[in-house]
């Protein structure tokens, strides 16, 4: 491995975006754990389920939750937890497999300088992470084998103070989304940290507001609605074939044709996508959407005799499309198939045909939900999923 490289990596981490001991629920040490049914468990949903329906955020807000399955990506390789993030040899396979992954923030960022002496844990301790909502009130949730006493002790010396909102404990640095740059927690996190509380089920709960946070013990109790009990949310939720390791809920609008050609274009190429979209049949129209990944790879490409690393199996990029009017996902399924056969990267100029290799768009739940199943084309990694998104590169999927 090109040893420049490797800082490389070790600098970013995980960008997008051993499992002995596993909990479930709360942490349970030592406690037998039947691996194949913990990693077929719903992990996204059961996330979902402690999410108030009320931090997806406004209706304008293009990225409603972001999720990964840490435990389960480590697992499809066999590859052992690090000791912690001090553990260079253990922290190099574990960055190669989690590279792929939308790890929430701030741990997604800072792996590798957030240590247990600042929060009580670290990023080797964390199996699943979800956030949800739009800066500066986002909810943030974090599942693993935790110390709780380990970070009660950090909440103290990080200056909390301790609360208590319908029963549950709450340290809480602000009561709403300020920010102290003289804070530790505030120069690593902003406000995202401001609240935190071990919910129930054992997961670790952080909002920017109090009140957002007694939303959050609210909607664990069964109080209160969910994001995963959403009507929409919980229809692309049940159209997956597998687990994902890694997903992001993003609305409708954020594939719009408006939102898709980029203002970075000339007019001419700007009407030229606009022409290509609109023929020979244009993309119905779509209200939410879903894109994931499976557990596997390949999360980097080797050179050419290199060694890898590690060895995944192979991964499959899965999108899931709510339709706005039901009974349009076979139109759309074809809109798709034949957009990706002709079109182009709008980013780097690169057919889809070429930066794909299978593709399989199908109609499902009669007519209403839009399932796109894709490859990365040999010699790609699976690690730009996210990218294609965030890069606004989905002309494909253009409405």
């Amino acid at each position: 491995m090109n040893a420049n490289r490797l800082v490389s990596m070790r600098s970013r981490v995980v960008a997008p975006a051993a499992l002995a001991g596993l909990a479930l629920g709360r942490c349970q040490t030592g406690a037998a754990l039947d691996l194949p049914q913990y990693l077929q468990r719903d992990h996204l949903g059961e996330m979902l389920a402690l999410v108030p329906a009320s931090a997806a955020g406004p209706d304008d807000n293009p990225m409603i939750a972001t999720f990964a399955d840490i435990a389960a990506q480590l697992a499809a390789g066999d590859i052992d937890r690090p000791s912690s993030v001090e553990d260079d040899d253990g922290m190099t396979p574990w960055i190669h497999a989690s590279y792929s992954l939308a790890i929430a923030d701030p741990i997604r960022t800072r792996a590798l300088t957030i240590t247990r002496d600042l929060l009580g844990y670290d990023v080797t301790d964390v199996d699943q992470t979800l956030e949800a909502g739009m800066p500066p009130e986002m909810v943030t949730l974090f599942r693993g084998r935790f110390d709780e006493a380990a970070v009660a002790v950090a909440w103290e010396i990080n200056g909390y103070k301790m609360l208590e909102v319908d029963g549950t404990p709450v340290a809480s640095l602000f009561e709403d989304a300020e920010i102290d740059m003289e804070s530790q927690i505030s120069q690593i996190a902003l406000a995202r940290m401001n609240n935190a509380a071990f919910l129930p089920d054992g997961t670790l709960a952080y909002t920017a507001s109090l009140a957002l946070m007694e939303q959050v013990i609210a909607t664990a109790k069964g109080d209160a609605d969910s994001l995963g009990e959403r009507e929409d949310v919980a229809a692309l939720l049940a159209s997956l074939d597998e687990p994902l390791v890694s997903a992001i809920f993003f609305s409708g609008d954020a594939i719009s044709a408006a939102e898709q050609i980029s203002p970075r274009l000339t007019s001419e190429q700007a009407d030229e996508i606009a022409t290509q979209i609109a023929d020979p049949e244009p993309m119905p129209p779509v209200a939410l959407g879903l894109v994931g990944v499976t557990a596997g790879g390949p999360t980097l490409i080797y050179e050419e005799g290199e060694e890898p690393l590690i060895e995944l199996p192979p991964a499959t990029i899965v999108y899931r499309l709510l339709m706005a009017e039901p009974g349009t996902a076979e139109t759309a399924a074809e809109v798709v198939d034949a957009r990706l056969n002709r079109m182009s990267s709008a980013v780097n100029g690169q057919p889809y045909a070429e930066l794909f290799g299978t593709w399989e768009a199908t109609a499902a739940a009669d007519g209403s939900t839009l399932a796109i199943d894709l490859t990365p084309a040999e010699g790609r990694p699976i690690s730009f999923w996210p990218q294609v998104l965030f890069a606004r590169d989905l002309l494909f999927l253009a409405w």
